[in-house]
C-alpha cells in the first residue's frame, strides 16, 4: 500500500511539473506575440507621425488655403498619438507636445484670417514639423536597428528619444504660449 501511494504521489508530482512546463511555454508564446503586436503598433504610430510631417511639407505648406481642409486630420493624428502603451514617459511627453502645441497652433493657423498671425503660426508650425520629422525618423531608425528598444523605458535608445521629445515639448510649449499671449 505504501509503495502504491509513493508511485501515485510521484505520478501526481510529475503531472503537475509537466502541466507547469506546458503553461510556461504557452505563456511565453503569448508574451512574445503581445510584445510583437505592441512593437508593430508603436512602429506604426511613429510612421504615422513621420507621414503627417511629410504630408504637411508636401501639401499644406505650399498651399495655405488647404490648411482648413486638413485641420481635422492634424487634430486626429495629434490626439491619437501614443495610445498604444509602451513607454509611458515617452508617450506622455509626445502626446503633450502634439496636443498642447502642435495641434493648437495649427488650429489657429487654419482658422485665422489675420495675415500676420497666420504667418507667425506658419513659422512655428514649420519649426515643429521639422523637429517632428527628425524625431520620428530617429525613432523609426532605432526601431529598425532593435525593434524592442523603444518599449523598454530604460534602454539607451528610449532615454535618448525621450530627452529629444521632452526638449521639443518644453521648447514649443513656451513658443506656443508666447504665440497665444501675443495674439490672445
Amino acid at each position: 500500500m505504501k509503495k502504491s501511494l509513493t508511485i501515485l504521489t510521484s505520478l501526481i508530482i510529475v503531472t503537475v511539473v509537466v502541466l507547469l512546463a506546458v503553461n510556461c511555454v504557452v505563456l511565453s508564446k503569448q508574451n512574445n506575440q503581445l510584445k510583437q503586436t505592441l512593437e508593430r503598433t508603436v512602429n506604426a504610430e511613429w510612421y504615422q507621425l513621420s507621414r503627417m510631417a511629410e504630408f504637411m511639407e508636401t501639401y499644406v505648406f505650399p498651399d495655405i488655403t488647404s490648411s482648413v481642409e486638413y485641420k481635422l486630420y492634424v487634430n486626429q493624428t495629434c490626439y491619437y498619438q501614443y495610445s498604444s502603451g509602451g513607454n509611458y514617459a515617452l508617450s506622455s511627453a509626445l502626446h503633450n507636445w502634439l496636443v498642447s502645441s502642435y495641434d493648437s497652433v495649427f488650429w489657429e493657423y487654419a482658422n485665422t484670417t489675420d495675415d500676420v498671425k497666420r504667418n507667425d503660426a506658419l513659422k512655428l508650425i514649420k519649426e515643429m514639423t521639422a523637429e517632428l520629422t527628425s524625431i520620428s525618423q530617429n525613432a523609426l531608425v532605432m526601431m529598425a536597428d532593435n525593434k524592442y528598444s523603444l518599449l523598454d523605458d530604460n534602454s539607451h535608445q528610449s532615454l535618448e528619444l525621450l530627452s529629444s521629445v521632452q526638449l521639443a515639448e518644453q521648447k514649443y510649449k513656451k513658443e506656443a504660449d508666447d504665440f497665444f499671449r501675443k495674439y490672445g
